[in-house]
């Protein structure tokens, strides 16, 4: 029986990507949220907008240069 360790951490490390990526959208919601309560919802969408088109534009130019978004690429996105 053969044991595939390359592609198990391949796995697992698509899975944190994926988790990730669903931690900084669920961060940004929340930051919007907690902002609109207290600067009212123009001003929250306009401060979240920001930090949303950075990460936006980093992970589209590794697409644009062709290299593949990996778990590494998501956590500095934070």
């Amino acid at each position: 029986m053969l044991v595939d360790k390359v592609g198990d951490i391949s796995k697992v490390m698509g899975h944190f990507r994926h988790m990730t990526l669903i931690m900084l959208a669920l961060a940004l919601i929340c930051a919007w949220a907690i902002f609109s309560l207290r600067f009212g919802r123009r001003l929250a969408l306009i401060v979240t907008a920001i930090p949303l088109l950075a990460g936006l534009l980093s992970l589209a130019w590794l697409g644009i240069i062709g290299e593949p978004i990996n778990l590494f690429n998501t956590l500095a996105s934070f």
